[in-house]
């Protein structure tokens, strides 16, 4: 929301929209980086500053694509109303692009490694006493 507010007043002031969405996105890294690291996916363990710039590089080209796609075909003839289409086709994949590779851990419940490792350590010691562990069933007497 707060990068569609810079893409708007950057488009006020005469920006193309191609540009608009780059330094409205440069505000939008700063600020998502920072609460989804802290807030979203309170991820405590080493930067991935990297990864969220990628993600961010493949989420521009996305949102720049829709942008234009929507303008050239005539579906809308308006940027701001174009970017803000754009912002919600967008949503879906950048939230997984950070779910899944800027801020994934291996032991994420439902990841593929998580369930590895839960099947590893399933077959490391007593199987009954795990399998409640894991899904967090109570006690049967034996």
């Amino acid at each position: 929301m707060l990068a569609y507010v810079f893409f708007a007043a950057f488009l006020l002031v005469g920006f193309h929209y191609a540009l608009a969405t780059l330094f409205a996105g440069v505000f939008g890294i700063i600020s998502g980086y920072l609460m989804n690291r802290r807030f979203v996916f309170a991820h405590e363990g080493e930067s991935r500053l990297v990864r969220f710039l990628l993600a961010f590089g493949v989420g521009y080209l996305l949102s720049v694509g829709s942008q234009r796609g929507l303008i050239d075909s005539g579906w809308v003839n308006n940027h701001y109303l174009g970017g803000a289409i754009a912002a919600g086709i967008c949503a879906i994949p950048n939230f997984l692009m950070n779910k899944y590779f800027v801020f994934w851990s291996p032991r994420q419940l439902g990841s593929p490694c998580a369930t590895v490792l839960a099947i590893y350590e399933l077959t490391r010691s007593n199987t009954a006493t795990n399998c409640r562990r894991l899904v967090r069933a109570p006690k049967i007497p034996e």
